[in-house]
């Protein structure tokens, strides 16, 4: 998470940023973030860095949350964005 370092678990931004695109390099199938990049419409908020940097080499699903998104879906480069938040998600494998 984003904040003051001198409380658990949170790092700067330019840390948090560089730990994603550590965790990017093969992109994963799913990214599971706290806070997540920005969606396609202006009221799905997130972080536009994240999102830039998510574009690139896009994990296939990137549940989040962090804000309320009415619409809880929007593309991410060749993935997904799901916000969860408030919100209960089943994933099931398929053939």
């Amino acid at each position: 998470m984003i904040g003051d370092p001198a409380r658990p678990l949170r790092r700067t931004g330019e840390d948090f940023l560089d730990a994603v695109k550590s965790a990017i390099t093969p992109p994963p199938h799913v990214l599971l973030l706290h806070e997540g990049p920005n969606g396609e419409t202006q009221d799905q908020l997130g972080n536009a860095t994240l999102r830039a940097l998510l574009d690139r080499q896009a994990p296939a699903l990137t549940p989040c949350g962090h804000v309320h998104w009415d619409k809880p879906a929007a593309r991410l480069g060749t993935g997904h964005i799901i916000n969860v938040d408030a919100r209960a998600v089943i994933l099931t494998a398929t053939d």
